[in-house]
């Protein structure tokens, strides 16, 4: 259920499938997102994945349809001690309409530095990124920032082998050129693992102020093969 990215890797030729769902509210606005992620180990720092995301279900007179999808890696670079850090570098691919606000018409990138520090039971991350968007519409490139920054911090507490209770809190830039403030948001949830490779989330994400959505409530599931 977390935002923040920790820097674990699936290992050489180690797989990963994710599946989730998200239904939010902002002021009178409804929508029902999905997304899936196939991840890959090329070797036992080094990640590769692909990310495709839609949007299902909305208020009336809102669009649903494929998002703007997304590939990229992630790479552990040092590690030692309980401490770690990595970077994941990502394109942003132009599969959603952008004249139906499903995304940019253009392809961009965005990248995500992130520290981890474990000291049983607790894990702290820290994160730190960078979207560069590129817009094909005028009206959005006069109406949406095309440089966003973002940094988060989240704790995740092992309760025993098979629950974990986290905790997410974030900030980041506006897209829209007309907002001042910058959203802020938390998230509470736990992480229930049925087996060393199948886990179950459910995660509830609060906003902290006006410029985030109101609230939403966010189910997952992670398999990993080999």
């Amino acid at each position: 259920p977390l935002i923040s990215e920790d820097n674990g890797t699936q290992g050489t030729s180690g797989n990963q499938i994710e599946v989730n769902s998200d239904f939010s509210t902002k002021s009178t606005i409804n929508s029902r997102t999905a997304a899936f992620t196939y991840t890959y180990g090329v070797s036992d720092t080094l990640d590769i994945f692909f990310n495709m995301p839609t949007t299902w279900g909305a208020t009336s007179g809102q669009s649903t349809g494929l998002n703007d999808g997304s590939a990229g890696v992630k790479f552990r670079f040092f590690e030692k001690e309980g401490l770690s850090f990595g970077v994941k570098p990502e394109l942003i691919i132009a599969s959603g309409n952008e004249n139906k606000g499903l995304g940019t018409g253009k392809n961009s990138y965005s990248y995500t530095l992130m520290l981890e520090y474990e000291y049983k039971p607790l894990t702290f991350l820290v994160n730190f990124g960078k979207a560069f968007n590129r817009y094909s519409r005028q009206i959005d490139l006069d109406e949406k920032r095309t440089s966003v920054t973002r940094s988060s911090f989240a704790i995740l507490a092992q309760l025993n082998e098979g629950i974990a209770l986290v905790a997410d809190f974030g900030i980041a830039d506006s897209q829209d050129r007309a907002q001042p403030k910058k959203p802020q948001f938390a998230i509470v949830g736990a992480i229930f693992s049925i087996s060393d490779n199948f886990e179950f989330d459910v995660g509830y994400k609060m906003g902290l102020n006006s410029a985030e959505i109101d609230r939403q409530i966010g189910f997952g599931i992670t398999w990993r093969f080999e």
